[in-house]
């Protein structure tokens, strides 16, 4: 026989090998009617033709396990936990500065972790802002966040950053996945008023304290304690006339800090009290990845393919089972 027919030949076993299982059986991934007659065929030329096809399909196939138990062992390593300051991250976050660069990610698309070189603080970003993650609870997936920027904002006299948190509704699959607010959380009612808005009677004995904004506002802390309040909904309230209601997440301790206002604090005084209650920062949950628990459960680490949007499982040397 030619030497072109051992190349065309093995070219087609090999596809054959492929898409049998990966070459299993006491046949090798030899037993379709098409291999079969390349094989008869070769046969008739000559035995020693069969041979060497065969032995050049075992080679090949035993380096691309090789290769295949490479990529896990690569993937492995570089899925490790790593750290941002003193927090020791994991699955389903990964830094930013690896994501997206490849077919699998070690983390999930929306809980990538910038990690700032110069002060070594990591953050995570929510409705296009960034927000510093503060301390992280793996076991029981929580991670406590803070807004720099609406304290630092405040500090100065602007309500700019003043605003709402949108947390985007997920459709219950892995790839979009995201951090949420926890059912029953405590939320701080805040208006943002025109300066010189006409108030309803008796609105500021409801207050905590208020104070102006440089871009001409003026901002009310409402005080749920007067009124009934709804789990994660904040206080039921009537938003005055030409005001903004905006609800901000907060931790139940530095709520008890802020009520303690009441006793009469000046507008510098509230405007420092609001920014340090913040700075105490808030907490968000992600939801229970099943597979991701698998796969450690086996020794493994999980990562994450872009192309199927679903969780893969690294191991080093073979997961147990």
């Amino acid at each position: 026989m030619e030497s072109g027919s051992l190349a065309i030949i093995s070219k087609r076993v090999g596809l054959d090998w492929a898409l049998s299982e990966g070459g299993g059986g006491g046949d090798m991934g030899f037993n379709t009617p098409a291999v079969r007659a390349e094989l008869n065929l070769l046969k008739d030329e000559g035995k020693e033709s069969v041979d060497g096809a065969i032995l050049l399909f075992i080679i090949t196939s035993t380096t691309t396990t090789q290769s295949q138990t490479q990529q896990q062992k690569s993937y492995f390593d570089l899925c490790a936990p790593f750290n941002c300051g003193d927090i020791t991250f994991s699955f389903p976050f990964s830094p930013s500065s690896t994501f997206g660069t490849a077919q699998f990610d070690c983390g999930l698309p929306r809980f990538q972790i910038p990690c700032d070189p110069s002060s070594s603080i990591p953050s995570i970003e929510l409705s296009g802002r960034l927000y510093q993650v503060k301390q992280l609870f793996s076991s029981d997936r929580l991670v406590t966040i803070v807004d720099n920027q609406l304290i630092n904002e405040i500090r100065l006299g602007s309500c700019t950053s003043l605003q709402n948190l949108t947390i985007s509704i997920t459709d219950g699959t892995v790839g979009n996945a995201v951090l949420g607010l926890l059912v029953g959380g405590v939320n701080l009612t805040i208006f943002k008023c025109p300066n010189g808005n006409s108030l309803p009677s008796g609105f500021l004995d409801q207050v905590v304290g208020n104070y102006n904004c440089s871009e001409g506002n003026r901002v009310y802390i409402w005080d749920g304690t007067r009124t009934q309040v709804r789990p994660g909904l904040g206080p039921v309230v009537e938003t005055p006339v030409g005001c903004e209601n905006v609800s901000l997440p907060l931790s139940g301790a530095s709520l008890q800090r802020l009520r303690s206002n009441r006793s009469g604090a000046d507008a510098d005084g509230t405007r420092t009290l609001l920014a340090d209650v913040l700075s105490y920062g808030f907490q968000l949950e992600w939801p229970n990845i099943t597979d991701c628990q698998t796969c450690e459960l086996t020794g493994g680490r999980c990562g994450y393919d872009v192309s199927s949007k679903s969780i893969v499982c690294f191991c080093q040397g073979g997961c147990s089972k």
